[in-house]
């Protein structure tokens, strides 16, 4: 059976001053994260706000557990990596 789960990060980025600073944090914490896992990344929502982002990972695969397993040790870099102050963070499984 396929499973399709997301990821949902809500944060802050404290300290950034421009667009740009903060678009080269978010470009080396998913560069980080795409290095060492198969997911989809992408940044929803606060395109324009210097100090908030809204991210999504997305994994596809016929194994639940393992997709869940995966985004779970994300969210967990995430946390440890200490660029992000996580305000929320769900996952879902879609379909």
């Amino acid at each position: 059976m396929i499973s399709v789960q997301i990821l949902i990060v809500d944060a802050i980025i404290s300290g950034c001053r421009s667009l740009k600073e903060k678009r080269s944090v978010l470009n080396s914490v998913k560069g980080a994260i795409a290095s060492k896992f198969n997911v989809s990344i992408s940044e929803l929502d606060y395109l324009d706000k210097w100090q908030r982002t809204l991210l999504g990972f997305a994994i596809i695969s016929n194994n639940g557990r393992l997709n869940r397993s995966t985004l779970e040790r994300i969210s967990e870099i995430i946390y440890e990596d200490g660029r992000l102050e996580v305000l929320n963070s769900t996952i879902e499984e879609l379909g």
